[in-house]
């Protein structure tokens, strides 16, 4: 298992280091600690970005036919 500290997983994540550790406080992301220390594990890192993708609407769903 890979794991990075807060700079690691601001760079899996593409979000600011004081977003991570924000969302670290009000545990918001999933990691684990050694000692004082906080690691994220990259895998988990990924599989948490890919439980929130939002798939787009079909074309049908989201645009009406216009008749002219």
């Amino acid at each position: 298992m890979k794991t990075v500290d807060y700079h690691g997983a601001s760079e899996v994540l593409g979000l600011a280091e004081r977003t991570i550790r924000n969302m670290v406080s009000k545990k918001q992301l999933p990691y684990f600690k050694l000692g004082k220390s906080v690691r994220f594990s990259v895998e988990r890192l990924e599989a948490w970005m890919e439980e929130r993708a939002v798939e787009p609407l079909s074309k049908s769903l989201h645009m009406k036919e216009v008749k002219v």
